[in-house]
């Protein structure tokens, strides 16, 4: 019996000094994986830091100004970030046309474990002022129809502020009525008639019938010499012809519409252009109305001889979309759906064309808006009633 307990004392002591060597083993496994933690943990910050570094100091030369950023020349210098100093070099190489600039940032550093390290960018810059870029933050404007006043641009500026949302205009060769708009969407709302002389105000204004109606509005402007060329259409000084303006709707889609056009061409030959203002009234909720504007004259004919006048009309694809829109002035509108103004015509000698700014391209004008496209006496297909 002693034998056997003796025995047995013996095996429990090798017993524990098995366990305790296992366990020194993991100890010094997990000292060994928490060290490595610790290296893997700072490589990383290190790099993020030095991602950091580099992309700043990227962001700094794109700030420069064109001449700055040609006249840059390779530098280095250190910055010390916690426990670790990064040596930062920066290399600009201005390309041969000026345009651009190759630029190349280089960060290094010393790790833990005294390894070198090392992270790059490279970029392109181009070579233009900076400020321009805050044109990328700059907030759209609200409305496109926006103008002085703080109403819409669709609105005379001749009309006059009631102080209630509202303006009142009357057009001229229309003496007796007044049309009244809404500043904020420029559709007209009511049809006031009003004494001749009278001083137009929202206490004035008592006899109105209520509308909704749009603006059509432009003008007619003349260049009757010999010749017509696109300088004449940017700047016509012929007097005036008398005339009258005609708006035929289409009334396809069986919305009730009816037009009015009212101009200032009566003794206007003193003058070279004649203003015309139309009013289409529309149903709410409808698709908008279609039709034809055209010019009627009054003493004078339509034709292409050189006895007689062609009409044309400023008109061009300013967007570049490869259709003339509604506000772009086409020979017929469709579902017009918001007041339209510069709707401007030329009339010139029949003899002559239309005056076109670029002959290779003549739908697309330019800015100054002097590129005409004919408008009568062209044949066209009589629109359906």
């Amino acid at each position: 019996m002693r034998t056997a307990r003796s025995a047995q004392r013996g095996m429990s002591l090798v017993e524990a000094l098995v366990a305790f060597a296992i366990s020194s083993v993991g100890l010094l496994a997990m000292v060994g994986t928490q060290t490595a933690l610790r290296q893997s943990g700072d490589t990383v910050r290190q790099r993020a830091e030095a991602v950091r570094l580099a992309q700043g100091e990227m962001e700094r030369l794109r700030a420069l100004a064109p001449a700055e950023l040609a006249g840059a020349t390779d530098t280095t210098s250190a910055t010390q970030q916690s426990n670790t100093r990064f040596v930062i070099e920066r290399t600009v190489a201005p390309q041969p046309d000026a345009a651009y600039v190759a630029a190349s940032v280089r960060v290094r550093w010393t790790d833990r474990r005294g390894e070198s390290a090392s992270l790059g960018l490279d970029s392109v810059i181009a070579a233009i002022d900076p400020v321009l870029s805050g044109r990328l933050f700059t907030p759209a404007a609200a409305s496109a129809y926006t103008a002085p006043l703080g109403r819409s641009a669709a609105i005379p500026l001749q009309a006059t502020d009631l102080g209630d949302g509202r303006s009142a205009f009357t057009p001229p060769g229309a003496a007796g009525f007044v049309w009244v708009f809404n500043n904020q969407s420029g559709q007209v709302t009511d049809i006031c008639a009003v004494p001749p002389g009278t001083t137009v105000s929202a206490a004035t204004l008592t006899q109105c019938s209520t509308t909704h109606a749009l603006l059509l509005s432009g003008a007619v402007r003349f260049a009757t010499g010999a010749t017509a060329s696109a300088a004449d259409a940017e700047r016509p000084g012929s007097a005036a012809l008398n005339l009258d303006m005609q708006l035929t709707l289409r009334h396809a889609d069986g919305t009730p519409t009816s037009a009015t056009c009212v101009d200032d061409a009566a003794g206007a030959t003193t003058r070279s252009v004649v203003a015309y203002h139309c009013l289409v009234t529309v149903s709410a909720g409808s698709p908008g109305w279609s039709g034809r504007l055209d010019v009627l004259p009054i003493g004078w004919t339509v034709g292409a001889d050189a006895a007689a006048y062609r009409v044309c009309r400023y008109s061009a694809d300013h967007d570049g979309n490869h259709h003339v829109s509604n506000e772009e002035h086409p020979l017929d509108y469709t579902q017009v759906h918001g007041p339209l103004t510069h709707q401007n015509f030329l009339v010139i000698r029949g003899g002559n064309a239309c005056p076109a700014d670029v002959p290779a391209d003549p739908a697309r004008g330019d800015m100054v808006n002097s590129n005409t496209v004919e408008h009568a006496p062209r044949a066209t297909p009589t629109p359906a009633a």
